[in-house]
């Protein structure tokens, strides 16, 4: 089954990184980018999707914020945290959302662990 995948990362490189992996292993997969958390309250507010991958430096809204923002917006999608800050307050913070982690850097095992079991 198809499905829709919401990138959001304020790295391009670490979105292209994602959206070239998850690509290979699920070539008929829609995803959809997003450089900032407007930007992805912008892109949902009329799109669903079934899969979101996180991960924000934002001075605006911070990833955790944004997360919460689409869980409560979209509750039936999956949702990971992408980070390369696996200290145990944001492991809490988190496990709190219900946000699998997923640490930098990615690679196609990491992101194929987590798609899997969405």
């Amino acid at each position: 089954m198809n499905k829709t995948i919401l990138l959001v990362d304020d790295s391009r490189i670490s979105r292209m990184t994602i959206k070239t992996i998850v690509l290979q292993l699920n070539s008929g997969w829609h995803v959809i980018e997003a450089e900032n958390s407007e930007a992805a309250l912008k892109l949902t507010q009329n799109q669903s999707f079934d899969i979101a991958a996180v991960h924000l430096n934002d001075s605006r809204l911070s990833g955790f914020k944004l997360a919460e923002k689409l869980i409560m917006k979209h509750p039936q999608s999956d949702y990971a945290w992408v980070t390369d800050n696996l200290q145990n307050g944001v492991r809490k913070k988190a496990k709190l959302l219900g946000l699998r982690l997923i640490d930098k850097p990615v690679n196609e095992e990491k992101i194929g662990a987590f798609l899997a079991s969405c």
